[in-house]
C-alpha cells in the first residue's frame, strides 16, 4: 500500500485501518486476560503466573491507550496536515 497509493490515499486508508486493528488486538488481549485469569486463579497461582497476568494486563492497557489516546491524535494530525 505504501508503494502503490498516493500519500493522501494511504493516510485515509490508515485512518480507517488503525482503529480496527487496535480494536481487534484489544479484543484478543481481553480474551487472553480472561482465559488466563480463569485457568490460573489468583489464590493458587505461582509467582510466574502472577507476572504473566501482569504482563498481559499491561499489554491490554497499553493497547487501550493506543486505541483511545494516540490513534485519534494521530488521525487528527494527519487530517490537519492533509488540508494544507
Amino acid at each position: 500500500m505504501f508503494k502503490n497509493l498516493l500519500r493522501h490515499q494511504f493516510g485515509n486508508l490508515q485512518s480507517k485501518m488503525f482503529p480496527a486493528y487496535f480494536t481487534m488486538v484489544g479484543i484478543c488481549c481481553a480474551i487472553s486476560v480472561a482465559s488466563f485469569g480463569y485457568l490460573h486463579p489468583w489464590n493458587s497461582s505461582t509467582v510466574a503466573d502472577k507476572y504473566q497476568l501482569g504482563f498481559l494486563l499491561s499489554s491490554f492497557s497499553f493497547n487501550l491507550t493506543n486505541l483511545f489516546v494516540f490513534t485519534p491524535m494521530t488521525v487528527e494530525m494527519m487530517k490537519h496536515r492533509h488540508i494544507r
